[in-house]
């Protein structure tokens, strides 16, 4: 079983019966990023999550910098990355139409 650090749903999230906690059919999965965790987060789980129809967009967090790995799945079923760096930024997580300032994101660190 999977669980990433945050999901978010165009629609209500149905729950699979079975796991009180599985929910199905996300648009978006998140996941910051910490040393241990980042290659199983950039190579397995985004193995596994890209076979999930409804995701649009798979974020990765860093935790030790202003910085944020962004893809999106295009029409043709290709992931594209955006690479957003540097605390002026500006994550736009256009399937929910979502924008967040990195300053938001990460207003309680400082590196």
């Amino acid at each position: 079983m999977l669980y990433p650090d945050l999901s978010i749903f165009r629609e209500p999230a149905p729950v699979k019966s079975k796991f009180t906690y599985s929910f199905l059919d996300p648009t978006v999965l998140v996941e910051v990023l910490a040393p241990e965790t980042e290659l199983r987060d950039r190579g397995s789980k985004f193995d596994h999550y890209r076979l999930i129809p409804s995701l649009k967009e798979y974020i990765l967090v860093s935790s030790e910098q202003y910085a944020i790995d962004h893809l999106r799945r295009s029409t043709n079923d290709e992931w594209a990355l955006s690479a957003i760096r540097g605390k002026e930024s500006v994550l736009a997580i256009d399937s929910v139409g979502i924008s967040i300032p990195l300053t938001r994101i990460y207003d309680r660190l400082s590196f």
